[in-house]
């Protein structure tokens, strides 16, 4: 995007506006421009902003938090725990300083400066952040010289006192990108216009291991390309646009050319025909290769309901990484599938390790598992036999007695009970049952290239109507999908389980029938648990066991390049090819010389695709199929005043996102712009978005929306 500010020379004067709204709004600005003398002028221009945000909050952020930041020993916790409530006062200021020196009328040399310092709850694709004092700084020189226009700037990043609302961990953030570009015009005759350059950009990422994490000292992006653009104007009112460029990565293997071509007739003034291809890459960016954070600390409490019994913390953590250089692999054992697991130091045989491989359906490390279920659940049985004393219905030797049967008749060890596979669904913190089949590899991530062919028309009828109409056909291969979870768990498997469990305990009670009598009170469906009165209880203890075992996640099928070999990963991939057409449509008619009415529709053929061979998983474009606008529009040169009246249509759509949901559903919004000149060079604006105050959610993870009414007044001298 390319924004062009006014030049001082050409806007001196001092413009002042201040302004105050709903929700706790109020905003100002001001801007000055002048001249120093007849070749240097200057601008100055400042903001602020603040108000109370739309309200939202997340199911998965705990009521509590202890900031820390991350290290390679663990985390270093800075404070102590409070509680994490989420601050909706958000507060913005900025300013800029500009100076132009007209050295000649073929040299001319622009100075920027500018900083905007922050307060506000930011989305992010790992959940909310808390930016508190969070600030970007920039500096731009420009000098143009005749044909040639050469700039370089630097962005500069300083997070501040930020801090991620789902785990409570620091953000540090100094990095910077640096720009550099030349540019050079060439017109060897009046039909014929050469343009072409050089551009630089270097991504200098600084976050003290708190985004980066293990990738911080390997993390620097170089980019460098050259471009050529020519415009010829053909015979017969045609116009020939042809560019092409070519630029390099400094972590892909390969260059990528960008070719661009359109064909432009134009009839007369009033009609517009053009026939466009463009080709045009994404590369993979920073947080693609480099990320490496906690999402979650220890998911579902795990390793702190396990810490007093095993003395240590079976902790299972959610983490997001990069896509290194050499991808991620799985790699197999010579019997299959391997994983690893935080209970790994229960193996007192093997003296294992959560940095040891251990194989599917391992029958040693399953009968760990099930010591663990087993107990886990044994415990359960104790606290409900011991509510049962406390309110009466048995007496204390009772609950002895079945205590000790239940002990008795359930094995210690297991024979032919195999291992499940399950995948954590981050939003809902719910497992799913996956396979062997959905475990495929991550090769080093390609950039995504975009072709699009694209026909247009614009026209004016009668100097009434104009209208445009654009129909394309979009193709886009190695699509870079958003985070999502790409490692399994390993749990028990249930079925297996309860059956082996069902005719372990069904022999016990067949070979002690003064067991089976202390115990046959579990079939009765009246007590609750689960009896069906067919005569034993031996499927009541097999459902209660297996179903409870069966629940604990005892491993992470992770990836060799994975940094943290137990947490679930969360990272990215590149998706098959896939494509789409598009149309555009729009249409203003002039009523009268105060009054306009006009009409905008945009529609896309599909937003949605299914999984394919080639496809590992469905992929939505995170946009609706269909967005409709209709305006009205007074404007009044003799009585200064200005009405826009909006409406807009939103389709429903899916999104992919692993944290915040998967969909936004349609909405209707009606906005309002009224503009008023109240004296000389004193204008009075009012805007109201949202007028009938339809609660709508834009984009998944952010708050519902209502009504905003903004009023303001600026005064020019």
């Amino acid at each position: 995007m390319h924004i062009i500010t006014r030049s001082p020379f050409a806007s001196k004067g001092t413009e002042i506006s201040v302004g105050a709204g709903e929700r706790d709004l109020l905003m100002g600005s001001f801007r000055h421009a002048g001249t120093l003398t007849d070749f240097i002028g200057y601008k100055i221009t400042g903001q602020y902003y603040r108000g109370h945000d739309w309200e939202s909050y997340e199911r998965s952020e705990p009521p509590t938090i202890r900031k820390f930041r991350p290290t390679p020993s663990g985390p270093i916790p800075v404070g102590d725990s409070i509680p994490n409530n989420r601050d909706f006062d958000l507060e913005k200021i900025a300013g800029e300083a500009r100076l132009d020196f007209l050295m000649s009328d073929d040299v001319a040399i622009t100075l920027n400066g500018g900083i905007n310092r922050a307060s506000s709850i930011e989305l992010t694709a790992l959940g909310a952040g808390q930016a508190v004092g969070w600030t970007y700084t920039y500096a731009q020189t420009r000098i143009r010289y005749k044909d040639l226009f050469a700039q370089g700037f630097v962005n500069m990043s300083n997070a501040g006192d930020s801090y991620l609302l789902p785990t409570g961990q620091l953000i540090i953030d100094r990095s910077k990108l640096w720009a550099f570009q030349i540019q050079h015009h060439y017109s060897p005759g009046r039909r014929f216009l050469l343009t072409y350059g050089l551009d630089a950009l270097l991504t200098r990422p600084d976050t003290d291991g708190t985004i980066n994490g293990c990738n911080e000292r390997n993390d620097n992006i170089d980019e460098i390309g050259a471009y050529l653009q020519t415009d010829i104007i053909l015979p017969k009112k045609f116009k020939l646009v042809g560019a092409a460029r070519v630029d390099h990565h400094n972590r892909l293997d390969d260059a990528e050319f960008s070719p661009r071509a359109a064909l432009v007739y134009q009839a007369n003034r009033h009609h517009n025909l053009r026939l466009t291809y463009n080709r045009a890459f994404s590369t993979p960016e920073n947080t693609n290769l480099y990320l490496d954070i906690l999402q979650t600390d220890d998911l579902g409490g795990l390793g702190a309901s396990f810490e007093s019994e095993l003395g240590f913390r079976p902790e299972l953590d959610i983490r997001a990484q990069g896509v290194p250089e050499s991808g991620f692999h799985w790699g197999l054992s010579e019997n299959g599938l391997r994983y690893h697991s935080p209970f790994a130091y229960l193996d007192s045989v093997r003296h294992l390790t959560p940095d040891d491989y251990i194989d599917f359906n391992d029958p040693l490390f399953t009968d760990i598992m099930w010591d663990v279920g087993r107990a886990r659940v044994m415990d359960g049985i104790e606290d409900r036999l011991n509510q049962l004393v406390q309110t009466g219905l048995i007496d204390q030797a009772t609950a002895d007695d079945a205590l000790n049967a239940i002990v008795a008749v359930t094995p210690t060890d297991l024979f032919g009970v195999s291992n499940m596979l399950m995948t954590i669904n981050p939003d809902n913190q719910a497992y799913e049952v996956s396979h062997v089949d959905d475990i495929a590899d991550i090769h080093r991530l390609k950039p995504t290239i975009t072709q699009t062919l694209e026909l247009g028309y614009k026209g004016v009828l009668g100097d009434r109507f104009r209208f445009s109409i654009d129909v394309y056909r979009t193709e886009k291969k190695n699509f870079i999908g958003p985070l999502a979870v790409e490692t399994h768990n390993v749990f028990l498997d249930d079925s297996t389980l309860n059956d082996y469990l069902y005719a372990y305990i069904e022999d016990a009670l067949n070979a002690n029938p003064v067991y089976d009598s202390i115990l046959s009170p579990l079939d009765n469906p009246f007590l609750g648990v689960g009896g069906n009165s067919n005569g034993t209880a031996a499927d009541e203890l097999a459902n209660y066991f297996s179903s409870g075992a069966s629940q604990i996640p005892f491993g992470t099928v992770t990836p060799d390049e994975a940094l943290d070999p137990t947490a679930v990963l969360v990272t990215f991939r590149n998706f098959g090819d896939i494509s789409f057409y598009g149309a555009d449509l729009s249409l203003t008619c002039h009523i009268s010389r105060f009054w306009n009415v006009g009409a905008a529709y945009s529609y896309i053929s599909k937003n949605f695709f299914e999984k394919s061979p080639d496809q590992l998983r469905d992929i939505n474009l995170n946009a609706p199929r269909h967005k409709v606008g209709l305006f009205l529009q007074y404007t009044n040169p003799h009585r200064d005043l200005n009405l826009n009246l909006r409406y807009r249509f939103i389709d429903a759509f899916d999104m992919d996102s692993p944290f915040y949901g998967t969909s936004v559903k349609a909405y209707h919004l009606v906005d309002l712009n009224l503009g008023l000149d109240l004296i000389h060079d004193t204008y009075l604006s009012l805007t109201v978005q949202n007028i009938l105050d339809n609660r709508h959610i834009e984009f998944v993870g952010g708050p519902k929306i209502g009504r905003l009414a903004i009023m303001r007044l600026t005064r020019s001298f």
